[in-house]
């Protein structure tokens, strides 16, 4: 093969692999963020008592809110943030794993999903989050409020957690940070240098205070298995101290798992 040839392959992978480090630079807001919108007069249909409400943010966004009582006496509340695809039309569906086991539950919709305005971001989500958990603070004490993420949202549990005392943290199907994430998938790309939001959860989770513990399937395709095992290596803990491994369980449907319904309905007990 000619010297002349190589240069030429060569510049072509050179401009292919720049084409897509700067789409995904550009795109990476689709890719992380893949939001269902609803239309505002969209009413919720579910085989359990709900409430909606809408939080207007201190910058005049409005979010869209469900809260689920518990079955009998409340133990207390599941703040739950959901994972990056779809809306409160689809999480909702979750809430009775934890009304059954006696929580009340709130789940909220980040910005640009389901009925929520505005466009979300890391920062964004993350000061939304602040805010409506003040609000949820002012009827519930923190040692009455356990919060609860969900793939991309364990990475705002966490760091939610960080800056708060709540009573629990419980964490489905984490990452370790989000760079992590595409490098497990593409590891020939430089994602620390193109992610514009980060979600460190391997940062967030050292300054949390309270009991931690995570759900994760071994066939888990998106945010693989190996994420919870790192995360317990930050901590500094045995995984079988902090993670409750679901055989075959992969990145959705936990919830179908006797072992996932076990453990957590232990978890609310205490």
């Amino acid at each position: 093969m000619s010297k002349k040839l190589l240069i030429g392959i060569f510049k072509w992978l050179l401009g292919f692999y720049l084409v897509v480090l700067l789409l995904l630079y550009l795109f990476q807001d689709k890719i992380i963020f893949q939001a269902t919108s609803l239309p505002q007069d969209f009413k919720f249909s579910f085989d359990q008592q709900f409430d909606e409400k809408t939080f207007t943010t201190p910058d005049g966004v409005a979010l869209n809110t469900l809260f689920f009582p518990a079955n009998g006496k409340s133990k207390g509340l599941i703040f739950y943030c959901h994972g990056n695809r779809r809306n409160l039309k689809t999480w909702g569906r979750f809430a009775r794993s934890f009304t059954k086991n006696g929580y009340d539950i709130f789940m909220w919709d980040y910005r640009g999903f389901g009925k929520s305005e505005g466009k979300p971001s890391e920062y964004n989500i993350f000061s939304d989050a602040e805010f409506i958990y003040d609000k949820m603070s002012e009827k519930y004490p923190e040692n009455k409020i356990i919060v609860y993420g969900r793939s991309l949202g364990t990475g705002v549990a966490t760091k939610l957690a960080a800056g708060y005392s709540p009573k629990k943290l419980l964490l489905e199907t984490p990452y370790y940070s989000m760079a992590d994430v595409g490098k497990k998938q593409f590891p020939f790309l430089p994602y620390s240098l193109l992610i514009k939001h980060p979600f460190r959860t391997d940062r967030y989770i050292l300054k949390v205070k309270c009991p931690i513990h995570i759900f994760h399937g071994t066939d888990d395709e998106l945010v693989p298995y190996e994420s919870s095992l790192d995360l317990a290596k930050v901590l500094n803990k045995e995984p079988t101290e902090l993670i409750t491994t679901i055989e075959g369980g992969g990145h959705r449907g936990l919830e179908r798992f006797d072992e996932y319904q076990i453990r957590l309905s232990e978890l609310l007990e205490n």
